[in-house]
């Protein structure tokens, strides 16, 4: 192992150690409604691209994947609402996008047309929260970020190779931290396909970008 890459663990470790005191700052709730919310305004972007792509002709396999988009929205919104009794940042993450999608006249899935007539008939979830672990996607996104800042700071490969374990690349060096840490995940597989989920994300969201862009000066 080049002993610069051994070199970056220590900072790499106080980089982590910033973030973790970041996230037990956060109140757990409002963290993990903030996820969800994100979640949702992605899921919600994939179905309206669904809606306008029915108004054109259909071309090749492209229906089948928006349909299982749709069902993908509205799958994770019966998701929320069936947990929302015992999860508070699921019922709160309902309300904010629920709000948002009747102030905007966006299209919605049936499921949370249900959930707002349920709302506005006075059904409205408990707060209790239930004894459940902590779920921290921004720990994920914070960890990917310092991943991405080992890559273009000091030109290491992201993933290297899974058949040597990854060794000398980005997504070693964060495991490598982590396990000094005492923190999951610390495999430097789990982190590099942190990394690719993220990356992945990150592309489908510069494609969704250019549809409706493209679709807008169609309008036009």
């Amino acid at each position: 192992m080049r002993k610069s890459v051994l070199e970056l663990i220590p900072q790499t470790v106080d980089r982590l150690v910033e973030h973790y005191q970041f996230l037990d700052a956060l109140n757990p709730i409002d963290a993990e409604t903030g996820n969800l919310l994100e979640e949702l305004e992605d899921l919600k972007v994939k179905f309206i691209e669904h809606e306008f792509s029915i108004f054109k002709p259909p071309s090749g396999g492209r229906a089948i994947e928006e349909e299982g988009t749709e069902h993908a929205y509205s799958r994770r919104i019966t998701e929320l609402i069936d947990s929302a009794a015992a999860n508070p940042a699921a019922a709160l993450a309902l309300d904010i996008h629920a709000a948002n999608c009747v102030l905007y006249n966006l299209p919605m899935p049936f499921s949370l047309r249900g959930y707002i007539a349920d709302r506005l008939v006075g059904d409205v979830p408990s707060s209790k929260p239930a004894n459940r672990p902590k779920v921290f996607p921004l720990r994920d996104a914070l960890i990917v970020d310092v991943i991405e800042g080992l890559v273009q700071r000091h030109g290491l490969s992201a993933y290297g190779s899974a058949a040597d374990g990854f060794a000398g690349s980005a997504c070693w060096v964060v495991a490598e931290a982590q396990r000094q840490l005492g923190r999951t995940p610390n495999s430097p597989r789990t982190v590099a396909k942190m990394l690719m989920i993220a990356r992945r994300a990150e592309k489908a969201e510069a494609q969704a970008a250019a549809m409706a862009s493209t679709a807008a000066g169609g309008a036009d």
